[in-house]
């Protein structure tokens, strides 16, 4: 080794007088990253390409053709850019896409042109690169070539290679142009370190050749790292294996782990992470589930009910998912994935099924097939569905081909769920009045459900249906209250009776400072309705039916 012949080289210079000076100093010297030895530097011939003859080209290509996503990426090339030195093409191995440049024999001048690339340009294209190093000069050489500076006609090959990163670099022409692809293509996407790498020198290599770059845009990624946030190592042993994750969990929950993170760190993985986020899948399937589940005798052809005849609930679902649309939409143009993740996440967990779909359930249940109220609900779950299923098809694409499979088709729909069109926008669906109406509304419902939570701790009911609640209210919470009415209260609580009282409140009730609003809970004590749960005066009053109330008695009567 190199290094093992220092000390016997110093013995010789002292030993011969011609040993100025020996000392010893400690200090950080470059280490091979894979073999962690010192590197040994050697002054060598080199071939470069100048950068400075396209420099500024570079720099104003990256300035006003590229988008950079994320935007700091910008600055990191063009410094990179800005600051270089000319690149050096040439390496020293034994294998590689060799430098075709020829050396007279005579007079040592090195020798490249256009005939000499033409005639070698045959060849590779035959045999490929291997063809410099499977023939003499002569015969990669035109027939009859001579030496233009001394007219001599022996030559040897250039034995060094083309830098790997000019290989990579040359990729745009190699697989674009030669294809009869775009060029520039859409985007280039690699990890963060490709500034210096393969952006870099596609960069340059392109502007180079033809004045531009080679990408309309490029987006960076970090690493993945283990669940502490350590580089991935198979000698650490805390790697994970994306075929483990999709054994278990499906390939669907490995993509959604992917959506769910901020790509533009260093994104953590591990099996506890990944537990969480098949968690959040299942969730966002069983609200597919509840949706195929009610739209089961739901005919789009011929049940839809008119935007203008739905209920104000579900105008106020399709409101929401009109803002979840714009927003998901707006996350994947950006390539914000992890905002799309959240958006849908939410809008499945706490606009469906915390509040519209567990609201709706009474609807679904309990009233008759053709009920106006229930087929408008349907019209809006159908709409819901029929949006999400679309939204998620390319992050979840397994299950929304599953979900688009069984659920009611609309004529002329396609056959597979990567067929249709992006949803598109409802604006007539967003009303600010509406929105802010039952924003409110759904304030004052969880100030009511928190009363109904500590009564169900304190064994006052058991099953919200159970309870009868007043709730107190004043000023503009009253006048919203009113407007929804006491049965309207009643069923978007969940509860069997409810009652709104202008006015302060006794000791008893339970208040919330946010909304000002105190709700007091007692145990109902109508008789319960076999069929439906809720506790009604009319209980009993049908001879036919003496446990329904009159509702699901009129409803049984119909089936």
């Amino acid at each position: 080794e190199i290094h093992d012949a220092e000390v016997p080289v110093i013995k010789i210079l002292a030993h011969n007088n011609a040993l100025l000076h020996k000392s010893s100093l400690r200090h950080q010297y470059a280490h091979c990253w894979r073999c962690k030895n010192p590197v040994i530097y050697r002054a060598t011939e080199q071939w470069f390409s100048s950068v400075d003859g396209y420099r500024q080209q570079a720099l104003d290509a990256i300035d006003n053709q590229v988008q950079w996503i994320p935007k700091w990426g910008h600055d990191r090339i063009f410094n990179m850019v800005r600051d270089r030195g000319d690149w050096v093409i040439s390496r020293q191995r034994i294998w590689g896409v060799p430098i075709p440049i020829y050396y007279c024999e005579s007079c040592g001048e090195h020798i490249i042109n256009d005939d000499t690339i033409k005639a070698l340009q045959e060849k590779v294209a035959v045999e490929g690169s291997d063809a410099w190093w499977a023939h003499s000069a002569k015969e990669l050489l035109p027939e009859g070539f001579k030496c233009p500076h001394c007219g001599h006609d022996e030559f040897k090959k250039e034995t060094d290679i083309m830098d790997v990163w000019f290989d990579s670099g040359s990729s745009w022409a190699g697989v674009l142009e030669v294809n009869g692809l775009d060029v520039p293509c859409a985007m280039y996407l690699e990890g963060s370190d490709q500034h210096r790498g393969w952006f870099n020198s596609s960069l340059l290599t392109a502007v180079a050749t033809t004045g531009k770059a080679p990408y309309n845009s490029v987006l960076t990624h970090g690493f993945v790292v283990d669940g502490e946030g350590r580089k991935m190592s198979k000698s650490v042993g805390n790697t994970v294996a994306p075929s483990d994750i999709i054994d278990v969990y499906g390939a669907d929950v490995m993509r959604l782990w992917v959506s769910s993170a901020d790509y533009q760190a260093d994104v953590r993985l591990s099996k506890d992470i990944v537990k969480q986020l098949s968690e959040v899948y299942r969730k966002i399937r069983n609200t597919f589930r509840f949706l195929l589940g009610n739209l089961d005798d739901f005919n789009p052809n011929t049940d839809k009910v008119a935007y203008a005849d739905m209920s104000e609930f579900d105008k106020w679902a399709l409101l929401r998912l009109e803002e979840v649309r714009q927003k998901v939409t707006e996350a994947y143009e950006n390539y914000e994935f992890h905002m799309l993740y959240h958006a849908i996440h939410n809008f499945c967990t706490v606009d469906l099924s915390s509040i519209y779909l567990d609201v709706m359930k009474d609807t679904m249940y309990a009233e008759s097939k053709n009920n106006v109220a229930r087929r408008s609900a349907q019209t809006a779950m159908y709409e819901i569905l029929k949006t999400l299923v679309a939204m998620v098809s390319p992050v979840l694409s397994f299950t929304a081909e599953e979900v688009w499979k069984y659920m009611p088709k609309e004529d002329g729909m396609p056959e597979s769920v990567m067929l249709q069109d992006w949803p598109q926008g409802h604006p007539e669906h967003f009303n600010q009045e509406l929105a802010d109406k039952w924003n409110q509304l759904l304030d004052l419902r969880t100030s009511v459900q928190k009363a109904l939570e500590l009564a169900r701790q304190n064994k006052t009911i058991g099953h919200p249906l159970d309870a009868s609640v007043t709730v107190y209210a004043e000023g503009a919470a009253f006048d919203a209250l009113n407007a929804l009415g006491e049965d309207g209260l009643a069923k978007l609580v969940i509860v069997s009776e409810a009652h709104i009282v202008n006015g302060a409140a006794p000791a008893e009730a339970v208040k919330d400072e946010e909304t000002g609003v105190a709700t007091v809970v007692v145990a109902s004590n109508l008789e319960k309705c076999e069929r439906c749960w809720i506790h009604r005066d009319t209980v009993g009053q049908d001879s036919e039916h003496p446990t329904l109330c009159a509702r699901c008695a009129d409803v049984v009567k119909t089936l």
